[in-house]
């Protein structure tokens, strides 16, 4: 194992420290480095160097290279990594910043390599050409997001929700110590085992009620990230295989999304039959789910609100007992959107439908610095407002529309959080 005696670059001991303090904390760091791409990169590549001899988990690299896969996004979603090294001189993609920063366990270390602020303002970003639309160019696409972003980032440090390393020319020999700060958050630190926690033994003890209970009474299950109902899923699915309800089929947008529920469920039944690769436990893509006679004592919907309305009304005609599981506030679609539509059919199909919420997080600490500035970066917890007399407005009543301006409107937070929040109730993808 490397010595922290050793000289190290100055940077490299910050990282080093920082890791330090998120482990201890159970909760996670963002680093955002700046300066060229070499040079960010480099100083990555020592990190994991150092990394190596002190862990076995693989970092998380988005757009080392360019581009990325098509279906990257769909790789992350589920997956867990204790480091996130996040490329933006190749572009800024929110989609996947979101899925990769939502990967990243207790512990972890989110960098996020950026050029200089100063030209990463006026630089193009290749991403705009996912957004432009005929006659517009890519590189007419203006930078406001990546202004907003920088924003984010500096009122981020000022709050101590993120840490900058700006580019230096020579390294200095310096020493990491412990701080008195670090050792007093790892003493009040209380990390949950899955299924520990009040909210996940409340899910466990109700998906086991909807698979043994009274049919077509779904249940519906949402949270945050890292709130464990993946988990829990997987330890419920378990157990019931266990006690004899054979076949537990779970769906999702992808294989790859239902990882974690997956290693759960293994250790689970590990403990229980000592066989891990005896399992049962079955995933059957959405249209196949709906296409195909599949017939299932339980059926478990990952990630619902990325599933179109249509699919999951499909599912829920076609199988008596199901358990739909979203995410609240994600990229993986808008928990706001699943609600709007999705839960008005159940509810007219199923009103005897159960729902519970998880709050209590486990991915990671309570008070996690990196959840609160993703979700100030991307506008995850966007909740629109609406006066009371405009629920009961019809078009007709409205006498004046107003044209936003694009660059008042992203310099008013407020006004861009209100209408973002109407964005995600108008579409199950935003």
């Amino acid at each position: 194992m490397n010595n922290l005696t050793d000289p190290v670059d100055e940077h490299t001991k910050q990282l080093i420290a920082l890791r330090q303090e998120a482990i201890e904390s159970h909760q996670r760091r963002m680093i955002v480095v700046t300066g060229d791409l070499n040079w960010s990169l480099k100083l990555a590549e020592n990190f994991i160097t150092y990394l190596a001899d002190s862990t076995t988990d693989s970092p998380l690299w988005i757009a080392r290279e360019w581009p990325e896969p098509p279906n990257r996004l769909q790789q992350i979603i589920g997956s867990e990594s204790p480091l996130l090294i996040f490329n933006a001189h190749h572009g800024f993609d929110p989609n996947l910043f979101g899925a990769a920063t939502g990967a990243v366990i207790g512990g972890g270390l989110v960098l996020l390599l950026v050029p200089d602020f100063a030209k990463w303002r006026i630089k193009s970003d290749p991403v705009s050409s996912r957004i432009t639309v005929y006659p517009h160019l890519p590189e007419s696409i203006s930078n406001r997001y990546i202004e907003r972003l920088i924003r984010c980032i500096n009122d981020g440090e000022k709050e101590s929700l993120v840490t900058l390393l700006h580019q230096t020319e020579q390294p200095v020999e310096v020493l990491w110590q412990r701080s008195p700060q670090a050792a007093e958050a790892a003493a009040n630190t209380k990390i949950f085992e899955p299924g520990s926690t009040a909210d996940q033994q409340s899910a466990i003890g109700a998906i086991i009620h909807t698979a043994t209970g009274h049919r077509h009474r779904p249940l519906v299950m949402t949270s945050d990230r890292g709130r464990g109902k993946s988990a829990a899923m997987g330890i419920a699915a378990a157990r019931l295989i266990h006690t004899g309800k054979g076949h537990v089929v779970v769906t999702a947008p992808g294989r790859s999304a239902i990882d974690n529920l997956f290693k759960h469920a293994a250790i689970e039944w590990e403990e229980m039959n000592n066989d891990p690769q005896s399992l049962p436990l079955e995933f059957i893509a959405p249209d196949r789910l709906i296409n195909q006679a599949v017939k299932a004592d339980l059926v478990l919907v990952d990630e619902a609100a990325a599933i179109p309305t249509p699919i999951l009304s499909k599912i829920l005609e076609r199988h008596s007992r199901v358990i739909f599981a979203t995410t609240t506030h994600g990229y993986e679609g808008s928990g706001q959107g699943f609600a709007l539509r999705f839960l008005q059919h159940l509810q007219t199909q199923c009103p005897d439908y159960k729902r519970i919420q998880l709050n209590s997080p486990i991915r990671w600490s309570a008070g996690d610095p990196v959840e609160m500035l993703v979700n100030q970066m991307l506008i995850l917890d966007a909740e629109p407002k609406l006066p009371e007399a405009l629920l009961t407005l019809s078009a007709h009543q409205i006498d004046r529309i107003e044209r936003l301006d694009r660059t008042q409107l992203a310099a008013n937070e407020p006004l861009l959080r209100q209408l973002f929040g109407l964005l995600v109730l108008a579409h199950y993808r935003t």
